[in-house]
């Protein structure tokens, strides 16, 4: 009898006690203090990250209709590498749509003092200018609505963070040696911007 009122009370324990902390965790990166690191590059590189059971937090977002209490968030940072940066969220997990799912990148100093760039819906590549090469930014997504059902993986996404190509203006020309056979060098004309000459 004693064996059995112990199970139960171990269960019990375990539903009450430590069942919510795994049911509802929220992700790593919730708050902007223990945002992920991104890295930018000049091609889309992804990874996959994840916004179930992500809590409120401050400031509002800025687009979406978000108000001080509807701005469920995950954030990310990353390091400037030209004065144009594009973030893609791709792959959505089957709870997220593009159209109401959110980028918005902010700057601001260790999580304070917020101006927020730019903002829209995961519908289109965020494209945002005028940025300070070697300057850390942040990056939210959010949705409008509590990310609380399961299962976990169909809040997933995916995020990368890009800038132009190295050679998008001549001073930043790729050279290229000639030789007896054809070796191909690698390029990309995606992000690239119109030039005067």
């Amino acid at each position: 009898m004693k064996s059995i009122f112990h199970i139960r009370f171990i269960f019990t324990a375990f539903i009450f006690f430590i069942a919510p902390e795994i049911l509802f965790a929220q992700p790593g990166n919730d708050n902007c203090s223990s945002a992920i690191t991104l890295t930018s590059g000049n091609s889309c590189t992804s990874g996959t990250y994840n916004i179930r059971n992500a809590t409120n937090s401050a400031p509002t977002g800025t687009c979406g209709g978000a108000t001080s209490t509807t701005t469920y968030d995950v954030w990310f940072t990353f390091q400037a590498n030209a004065t144009t940066t594009s973030i893609t969220l791709s792959t959505l997990g089957s709870r997220l749509t593009a159209a109401s799912t959110y980028i918005q990148v902010l700057s601001g100093a260790s999580c304070t003092g917020f101006t927020s760039l730019a903002c829209q819906s995961a519908t289109s590549r965020l494209s945002v200018s005028g940025l300070t090469v070697g300057t850390f930014y942040y990056i939210r997504v959010y949705v409008l609505l509590s990310p609380t059902a399961n299962p976990a993986n169909k809040w997933n996404f995916d995020i990368c963070v890009q800038h132009n190509p190295v050679n998008d203006d001549c001073a930043g020309a790729v050279t290229l040696t000639p030789g007896a056979a054809c070796t191909n060098t690698a390029g990309t004309l995606d992000l690239a911007t119109a030039n005067a000459s």
